[in-house]
């Protein structure tokens, strides 16, 4: 599912300055921290493999509007900064939509009442509001998306990407990265032998595929359904699945980093 556009390109909003190497005519641009980047993908602020060197770039995409005009969450995640920054972004919202995966908006002129950090926001929900704080030569949002990401010599770095390049139409709309995990599911306790639980058919693969779930601590889980499947375990506390599909009588197929794929009776999650 692709990224939401943070105004929904309504018509009193227009997109002032894209992501990429900046113009020495471009606004702020003595402002703009040096970086090392890959063409308009994605920027690193030092000296990495196969980067290009430039001495000034736009690492975000810049969104104009009127003061107060409202700025939609561009996909369902938790607040994890909210308030002032002082490296010039002024008024500030981050969201995180799973682990290593985040958005931001500056220059906010404010939030809605009572938003803040660990709350849970959903996919076009109001977050913030256009303004002119921090350093700024008017009113706009600068959109910025970073994602972290684990290089062939096994260092971490946090990697600054062009956010259209997730939203509709762009190449990376249904990348795994942006999909944020689901929240904790309610699974049955299916310890007990039910001569009513389905047989397991055909899994029907959904668009969803590949999402991350938690299932919460204390619950019963099988390997399958039937009595070919007759293991169980409890979970010791909350452990992460990636989805793999649904089969029609509502099993979930599933699999962690440390187990092979887990079939479990649960209503879907979709």
């Amino acid at each position: 599912m692709a990224l939401g556009h943070p105004t929904n390109k309504d018509s009193d909003t227009y997109e002032s300055q894209q992501f990429g190497p900046a113009s020495p005519n471009a606004a702020g641009y003595l402002s703009q921290p040096p970086m090392w980047v890959v063409s308009n993908i994605v920027a690193w602020w030092t000296q990495y493999k196969d980067f290009t060197y430039h001495p000034h770039v736009h690492n975000g995409l810049d969104v104009a509007g009127p003061a107060g005009h409202p700025l939609r969450a561009l996909e369902r995640g938790t607040v994890r900064n909210v308030g002032w920054r002082f490296n010039g972004g002024g008024l500030v919202i981050e969201v995180e939509i799973r682990p290593g995966t985040h958005y931001t908006f500056n220059h906010c002129s404010g939030f809605p009442e009572n938003l803040g950090e660990g709350d849970i926001v959903q996919k076009g929900q109001v977050i913030a509001y256009i303004g002119s704080t921090g350093v700024a030569t008017g009113n706009h949002c600068h959109v910025s998306m970073d994602i972290d990401e684990r290089g062939a010599d096994y260092i971490t770095r946090r990697l600054v990407w062009n956010p259209k390049l997730f939203m509709a139409d762009g190449p990376y709309a249904n990348d795994p990265r942006i999909r944020p995990e689901l929240p904790p599911v309610e699974l049955p306790d299916t310890s007990a032998e039910d001569p009513d639980l389905p047989i397991l058919e055909n899994i029907s693969i959904p668009g969803d595929t590949g999402r991350l779930f938690s299932v919460k601590k204390g619950v019963v889980l099988r390997t399958g359904p039937g009595p070919n499947y007759p293991q169980h375990w409890k979970t010791t506390g909350p452990i992460k699945y990636t989805l793999l599909g649904f089969s029609p009588g509502g099993w979930v197929a599933a699999s962690n980093p440390n187990s092979p794929t887990g079939i479990f009776f649960v209503p879907p999650v979709h």
